[in-house]
């Protein structure tokens, strides 16, 4: 949306009170929030998928979200290492 719109609102909770009076951030600040996000819920996601149909994210979609959000901030290096930690994880099969 940032993408679109520039700054837009960030919310880290579920208070309606809060959240109908958030004003816009901006976006390197939006992105560092998101960059932060992203970490602590890679961090939760499982390794294996969960079922067969591979429709729910797992710890390398994770990976690969979170160097994307790296490479929009200019740390390629940093998402370089992300994805070359994720390149050994991918079955022969897929």
């Amino acid at each position: 949306m940032y993408q679109i719109y520039g700054e837009i609102p960030y919310t880290d909770t579920t208070d309606y009170l809060i959240n109908s009076q958030l004003s816009r951030m901006p976006k390197d600040q939006f992105l560092a929030k998101i960059e932060t996000d992203m970490s602590e819920a890679v961090n939760l996601l499982p390794a294996a998928y969960r079922n067969t149909e591979r429709i729910y994210p797992n710890k390398m979609t994770g990976y690969l979200a979170l160097a994307k959000i790296k490479m929009t901030l200019n740390k390629n290096a940093e998402a370089g290492l992300l994805l070359q930690g994720t390149e050994s994880a991918i079955p022969k099969d897929a």
